[in-house]
């Protein structure tokens, strides 16, 4: 497998939400070559989930991020 180009350098970061990081071979030894690294950044928390178009699972998850989104600035304030 090739080595994944998408890497996302320091200079895209924003100090409070996320930090520096990168993969190495020690990481993913079948994706990237001994010597080589991919920068990306690091986040305390992250949200996934699957792409679900019907049932009542997407319904939930989407009615919860539209109000997670909706509050954002809230959610950050101390």
């Amino acid at each position: 497998m090739p080595i994944p180009r998408a890497s996302v350098p320091q200079a895209a970061l924003k100090a409070d939400e996320c930090v520096a990081a990168e993969l190495t071979h020690d990481d993913y030894p079948k994706l990237i070559p001994a010597g080589q690294k991919v920068e990306t950044v690091a986040a305390g928390t992250v949200l996934i989930t699957s792409d679900w178009k019907t049932g009542n699972r997407y319904q939930l998850v989407s009615k919860f991020v539209e109000a997670l989104s909706s509050r954002i600035d809230e959610l950050r304030k101390q």
